[in-house]
């Protein structure tokens, strides 16, 4: 099934569990075609099954950020543009600042942060072509202050 002109395509990353999930439910309830990304395969095909064809899993594991490109190329190919990508994929990782190795805070940098930016990048191109289309970004209450017990997040 193909999306009309009229028809939203949006992108959600983190879209197997959380926020991801219930937006991309809620998205799909309007009308919307989801493009549907975490690293869980399983939870991505079940949702599929739940939601049917306007929704395409495309598993992907923000961590390996350097593949943004030939994300967005699989994502395009369903259904030949997005209008909306949501940046929602991220973790946390429990750890005060002292205990936790740096190989875990690079970690966590990499999804949060450079896996969105990474991602938004190689869409934006694309973006600017069609002459539309709008990224979100979800963030956390903790971007306004810090936990001791979640340094790295």
């Amino acid at each position: 099934m193909k999306a009309k002109e009229h028809e939203t395509v949006v992108w959600i990353t983190g879209a197997s569990s959380g926020i991801g999930l219930a937006l991309a439910k809620a998205c799909h309830s309007k009308g919307m075609f989801v493009i549907a990304s975490a690293r869980s395969t399983d939870k991505l095909h079940q949702l599929q099954g739940e939601l049917g064809e306007r929704l395409f899993p495309l598993p992907l594991d923000l961590n390996q950020y350097t593949h943004a490109p030939e994300w967005v190329e699989r994502a395009l190919n369903w259904q030949g543009r997005i209008d909306i990508l949501v940046n929602n994929g991220g973790m946390g990782h429990m750890g005060t600042a002292l205990d936790m190795p740096l190989e875990v805070e690079e970690h966590v940098m990499n999804v949060n942060f450079w896996g969105a930016v990474a991602l938004t990048k190689a869409l934006l191109p694309r973006l600017q072509q069609q002459g539309n289309g709008q990224i979100w970004t979800v963030a956390s209450i903790l971007g306004y202050f810090g936990s001791p017990k979640l340094a790295a997040y």
